[in-house]
């Protein structure tokens, strides 16, 4: 008999014809009602010699509402088999009326109460009854996972001695385990199919169902009519009886033999649908990396099975995403270890338990040792645990259905929080919008916008992760329904917390909020807090927050930057269009799915991670400290007074901050309000009433000098801008750019005039001169103001304009001072901007980017430079016309410039001299130099640190403008000219002080207007510098230590797990075919976790040497071979976690 014979057989399906079954219509109902149809059932001997046909009496169709059960007669009694390649032949028979037949005069008996036609599925009906059952589905499972009944010594298909039963196929719904001889034999036109190896000694994946060795069930009970499966390859409709003879193990239930035959049922009574293991599994692989939806995907399976428009199946999309979403779940509790643990019951899950844990973060008694408590405070910050919390307004869901009708299978047992503890504290915190007050970010004023609140139960979720490694917290998502909250975060903080023993604007009255929280999820240690803000996110907020938030000056950070949580983000967005619609319950469910797939891919990749970060936080740590060790040989003096500063900061936050660059002087809004409290004071001096101009109502309103004068401010700001905008787009301007700058324009003579107005109320006589005057009305740009510091003495004395001149010099000076920090600031962007074009850009796109980014950041540069400039002039002239008599220098083109270190100075200009072929060797001479030149510096400032300069300044100058020629045109010379022009460059290099060569401008030590002899302030921008320095040198190596212990950690937390699992397969819970099964998934789990450490051990022994505690790998090398012998299997390892 051929392999499809038996596969037939087995399936419980034999054949109709059409002669067996008379339905003819000659002699009406009644000739029906009495009418006996022949059928008999044939089965094949054990030894395949002989066929045995057994006849069935079978009452002809009827009704099954006209017709009564016999007494005393089996209810599958009669129920005949069906070939599956006969299965199409076959059609149920309908009366007028709709009711059905039953080919033995009897059908599966239907509940009391319900009725024929169900507009809803059962499972529908009652979103609980399946959860009562998880259980009972869960066992079932874990008996798959081991042989069941199927232990026997031979093969049962060839019966040949020594023939061991060890391969099953996965592709045949066979449950037989045969030999290999066999399993070849069967599978010659089948080279495809997925075969399963199986032994004593290595057990795997076996499943079961009654009757596997094709013999005939004595009692059969027969399922509906119609009975559809779906698999990988489309929709069948076959026939299926179930065994009610005791043979099938004590699993007498539809579903449960269904299961067995790794069919899983959509219902749970009376099932009329089914959905191969395979589909399943292969859903669940397709919509965790591709994020393909549940409906995309039974959308292809209805085109596969017939892409014509036929509609002979009806849709089992609603069932089946009820298939999949509690084989999600059976599937996370499986991973969990439920399956394996009769002592708890599955509603007895602790909060988080199911999440899969970063091994490489801190767990005491799991993976850090057992003094680490002791650890010198200085080490302490390799066993710190790094969080981050972010919010995501996509993952949104709307009001559609509630937690009665949708309620979820597990909430709280992985990544969300518990939802009902949850929302009973969100009930009390109703009224409490936060925004942020330090940062623009667009996503929290949107997300606190109405719109963005409207028809939405969860306007997005809050998470928490490891912020090195990007593994979602246990309990550390929750939902949000107001924006981002503080109460919402709260709550996630301390049920991540709750997991571990041990933001800006979180940080605040993070205390008094952690007090407000109930007992349960109150963290325990509330003072061993290090807020931060990610490295990306920090430039958002104000300089306060980038210097005291920084992760680049936190001490033991290493280089983590905190931006991990937004990778996830990313990695889930293409759900957010499917979860949008769900309900709660299946909302949750379907994102604790996903975040485990997450988490896993994580873990898979951490090996390589490590090392990767590991090689470059090794190479960058040297290359940091070379640089670093020669910046301080060149500031020997006052290095161990800033490495002082740098540690009493890192101690203590309340002291100075080292990494702040001195403030030039009042701000002009601090300025402002200075002149503003003594406007006010005097006119309450003398209790007077108020004028007509402060009671005015006008669309002009009354205007102090001060605010004249700030608005004159603005108009010069804006006339900067269009020029600067006109100089940009002078070249080549399209119609829409000339476009552009007139409307600039029309809006500024609109502005100009409203001053104007303003101006003729306070400064009547300034509207004589401005009719006196000569100027281009057609230049706005260019139109006077006719501030006081443009006016002469004698037109002060006739504008009586001498109070708006002493609050002009003052509102001067504080804009200078702010100019001239803009200014900075600017710079350094540029400079940066200049580095990535110089190391990132390779193609002409990028390049072109890059020069046009370049250029507008160049000409911010201007902006500042320009009102500097003229802020200067402008006190200049109010002091007298005196240059002297102004504290502040006055800023040229040679001073708009970044610092730069001595070094580096000499090295760019004897590269520029030597040409390109020399400039390596330009670039080591000039090292060798550099060091004559730093001991002659040490030298010069011990004997005459007040020499006269100016002759160096001189050649410095020179040497600028020789600097500032095209660098496309350098000289390229012969080696031996370059050694005879290095020997002279040399030879003027020896004869200048260290000071000739320091080139920094006065921009970045001018702390105020005055005081330019002092060597301390000379030496501020310079200590902010080595500050940064030794603070990036401090991260790298911080850097190594913390790597070199996540790899230890890593291991042990591996090896930790996989005893675990070899400690639940050990301890006895189960009994029979439960008990073997539960031992085999948990021996193959154990040897798994085994593996990835022993991999994860190898790859680094090469690099870096084997971590601690990788060297139990090899004492535990018999039991890894001992606990796969018990539970391995080479595919389904791969599958696990998936």
């Amino acid at each position: 008999m051929s392999s499809k014979r038996h596969r037939k057989q087995q399936i419980g399906l034999s054949q109709f014809s059409a002669e067996d079954l008379d339905l003819s219509d000659e002699d009406g109902p009644s000739k029906r009602s009495r009418t006996s149809v022949s059928v008999s059932t044939s089965s094949i001997s054990m030894d395949r010699r002989r066929v045995t046909s057994i006849p069935l009496k079978v009452n002809a169709p009827v009704s099954s509402d006209k017709q009564e059960a016999p007494q005393g007669q089996s209810i599958a009694e009669g129920i005949a088999d069906m070939h599956v390649d006969d299965y199409e032949d076959y059609r149920s028979v309908q009366t007028m009326d709709g009711g059905r037949y039953s080919t033995s005069g009897q059908e599966i008996p239907v509940q009391e109460g319900s009725t024929r036609r169900r507009n809803k599925t059962e499972s529908k009906r009652d979103p609980n009854e399946w959860v009562n059952l998880r259980e009972e589905y869960l066992r079932i499972l874990m008996i798959g996972e081991g042989r069941g009944d199927n232990a026997t010594d031979y093969c049962r298909r060839c019966k040949k001695k020594g023939s061991r039963p060890e391969y099953r196929c996965r592709d045949c719904f066979s449950m037989q385990l045969v030999c290999k001889a066999c399993i070849l034999d069967l599978h010659q036109q089948r080279p495809l199919d997925v075969i399963q190896r199986v032994s004593l000694e290595s057990l795997g994946l076996v499943v079961q169902m009654g009757h596997i060795y094709n013999t005939p069930c004595p009692a059969p009970l027969q399922a509906p009519t119609k009975f559809t499966v779906v698999h990988t390859n489309g929709m069948h409709r076959v026939r299926v009886q179930y065994c009610q003879c005791g043979q099938a193990g004590g699993l007498s239930q539809m579903r449960q033999q269904l299961l067995c035959y790794e069919w899983y049922p959509a219902t749970t009574k009376i099932p009329k649908t089914a959905f191969t293991f395979r589909l399943l599994e292969h859903f669940h692989a397709m919509t965790l990396v591709s994020k393909v939806t549940a409906y995309d995907y039974y959308r292809g399976m209805e085109n596969l099975t017939n892409n014509a428009g036929d509609l002979s199946f009806k849709t089992r999309y609603s069932a089946f995403r009820t298939v999949v979403r509690q084989w999600r779940h059976l599937k996370l509790l499986k991973r969990g270890g439920r399956g394996n643990d009769a002592g708890r019951k599955v509603s007895e899950t602790h909060p988080g338990e199911l999440a899969v844990l970063c091994p490489a973060c801190p767990r005491p008694g799991i993976n850090l040792p057992g003094n680490w408590q002791d650890t010198d405070p200085k080490q302490r910050f390799i066993y710190r645990l790094f969080l981050a919390v972010d919010a995501c307004f996509r993952l949104k869901r709307k009001l559609v259905s509630n937690e009665e009708s949708d309620p979820g299978y597990g909430t709280g047992w992985a990544y969300l929080v518990e939802d009902d503890p949850y929302r009973k504290y969100l009930r009390d915190m109703t009224n409490e919008t936060e925004m942020s007050t330090c940062s623009g970010l667009a996503a929290l004023d949107h997300a606190n916008s109405r719109n963005a609140r409207g028809n939405y139960s969860s306007s997005g979720v809050g998470l928490g992760c490891c912020a090195r490694h990007e593994f979602i917290q246990p309990n550390g998502v929750g939902d949000l329904q107001k924006g981002e909250r503080y109460c919402n975060i709260d709550w996630i903080m301390a049920c991540i917390l709750s997991h571990h023993p041990s933001n800006l604007d979180y940080c605040r009255r993070f205390l008094e909020r952690m007090m407000q929280l109930p007992l349960e999820v109150r963290p325990k240690a509330l003072a061993n807090f290090l807020f931060v803000i990610p490295k990306l996110h920090v430039y958002g907020h104000t300089i306060k927050c980038q210097l005291n938030f920084s992760l680049n000056y936190a001490l033991g950070v290493g280089r983590t930057d905190g931006e991990g949580v937004e990778r996830n983000w990313a990695g889930q967005g293409p759900i957010a269009t499917s979860t949008t619609e769900m309900g709660p319950g299946s909302r949750h469910d379907t994102l604790d799915d996903h975040w485990s797939y997450w988490n896993w891919n994580k873990l898979l990749g951490l090996g390589a991670l490590l090392l990767r970060r590991l090689k470059v936080a090794v190479e960058w740590a040297a290359t940091q400290e070379e640089l670093h060790n020669a910046q301080t040989v060149n500031q020997a003096a006052r290095a161990p007074a800033w490495k002082a500063a740098v540690h009493a900061f890192e101690a203590d936050r309340s002291n100075p901050n080292p990494y702040e660059l001195p403030k030039s002087g009042l701000t002009i809004q601090e300025v402002r309000v200075q002149l503003a409290r003594e406007e006010y004071s005097t006119l309450t001096a003398d209790h007077a009433a108020p004028s007509d101009a402060l009671l005015n109502d006008d669309a002009i309103a009354y205007k102090g000098p001060a605010e004249l004068l700030l608005s004159a401010f603005d108009v010069e700001e804006k006339q900067r801008q269009l020029r600067e905008t006109r100089l940009l787009k002078q070249m080549g301007s399209t119609l829409k750019q000339v476009g552009d700058i007139l409307d600039k324009q029309m809006r500024l003579r609109k502005i100009v005039a409203r001053f104007y107005t303003v101006q003729d109320q306070l400064m009547p006589a300034v509207r004589s001169l401005r009719q006196t005057s000569s100027f281009n009305p057609e230049e706005v740009e260019s139109m006077p103001l006719f501030l006081p510091s443009s006016l002469t003495r004698e037109q002060l004395s006739t504008c009586s304009a001498a109070d708006f001149a002493t609050i002009e010099l003052r509102l001067r000076e504080a804009q200078c001072s702010e100019a001239l920090d803009e200014l900075r600031n600017q710079l350094l962007i540029t400079s940066r901007l200049r580095t990535y074009k110089s190391a990132q850009a390779r193609h002409q796109g990028r390049l072109r980017r890059s020069s046009k980014l370049i250029q507008l950041n160049e000409s911010k540069c201007r902006l500042h430079a320009s009102r500097y400039q003229n802020a200067w002039e402008a006190i200049r002239k109010l002091r007298g016309g005196d240059p002297a008599a102004v504290s502040w220098r006055k800023l040229g083109s040679k001073d708009i410039r970044c610092m730069e270190d001595p070094e580096d100075r000499a090295i760019g200009v004897i590269r520029k001299q030597l040409g390109k072929r020399s400039q390596s060797t330009g670039k080591a001479r000039a090292k060798e130099v550099i060091g004559g030149l730093q001991e002659e510096a040490r030298d010069s400032n011990e004997e005459d640190e007040g020499s006269d300069d100016g002759a160096e300044e001189e050649e410095d100058e020179e040497e600028d403008e020789d600097e500032d020629e095209d660098e496309d045109e350098e000289e390229v010379v012969e080696p031996e000219v370059a050694d005879r022009r290095w020997g002279k460059k040399r030879d003027e290099m020896l004869k200048k002080t260290g000071q000739g060569y320091r080139d920094t401008s006065w921009i970045w030590w001018a702390a105020d207007g005055g005081g330019f002899a002092s060597d301390e302030r000379l030496y501020q921008g310079l200590r902010v510098e080595w500050a940064k320095s030794y603070a990036r040198l401090c991260r790298w190596q911080e850097e190594v230590q913390i790597l070199t212990e996540e790899m230890t950690r890593t291991i042990k937390s591996l090896l930790w797990t996989a005893a675990q699992w070899e400690k639940r397969a050990s301890t006895p819970a189960f009994q029979g075919s439960h008990a073997e099964g539960a031992s085999a998934y948990a021996y193959r789990q154990a040897s798994m976790y085994r593996k990835l450490a022993g991999s994860f051990a190898s790859l680094w022994k090469k690099q870096v040497g084997p971590p601690l505690g990788a060297d139990s790998l090899s004492d535990s090398s018999s039991d890894e071979a001992g606990g796969r012998s018990h539970g391995s299997m080479s595919r389904e390892e791969s599958e696990t976690e998936v």
